[in-house]
This record gives C-alpha cells, structure tokens and sequence, in this order.
C-alpha cells in the first residue's frame, strides 16, 4: 500500500512539473526547464506513455530553446517512439507542437511551437 500511495504521489507531481515547465518554456526560461525536468527522470520508466511522451517533448523543447538542436532531437525522438506505439499519447496540440519541432531541426524555430 505505501508503494502504491508513493506511485501516485509521483504521477500527481510529474503532472506539476510539467505544467511548470511549460511556464519556464512560455517565459525563455530553458535552463531552469531542464533543471525541473531533471527532478522527473528517475521516475521516467514507470509514468504513463502520456507521460512519458511528455516528458520528451518538453525535453527537447528546452534542448531546442538553448539552440542544443542534437539533444532535443534525440529528446524528440524518443517523444515519437512514444506516439507512434499509443497515438493518443499527447494531445492532438503537443502532437503538433513535436512535429513542428522535428520539422525545425533542419531549420529555423517556427514561432509558434511554445504556444
């Protein structure tokens, strides 16, 4: 039962982390991002393949917003593996949001892929 009431704990926190890493993102805040996300890896392995998926994108957005394209694109990938095993992994904004940031590995950042 502890177990159990620890896993939950964590997947309720890995959600907080998230939603504050979006909130550095939004602001060019890309290293305190990463430093966030860094408290969620451990734990990685056994979140939700929404999570997961998250987890990756967010991560390499961060990678991407230090101009670290070689990074976020492994980040990205992984991001991608995620959903193409469960499509519904992210929503139907961050699927677009991934590709656009895949897309921009070879080019510029659209401007629009932290909205």
């Amino acid at each position: 039962m502890k177990n159990f009431l620890l896993l939950v704990w964590l997947l309720g926190a890995c959600v907080v982390v998230h939603d504050d890493v979006e909130a550095l993102l939004a602001r060019g805040q890309g290293e305190q991002a990463l430093r966030k996300l860094a408290q969620d890896e451990a734990f990685l392995a056994h979140q939700a393949p929404s999570e997961q998926a998250r987890h990756g994108l967010l991560r390499g957005l961060a990678h991407l917003s230090l101009g670290d394209r070689q990074t976020a694109r492994w980040w990205l990938f992984q991001a991608r593996a995620v959903v193409d095993r469960e499509p519904e992994a992210l929503s139907p904004l961050d699927r677009a949001r991934l590709l656009d940031a895949l897309h921009s590995l070879d080019g510029p950042l659209p401007s629009r892929w932290l909205h």
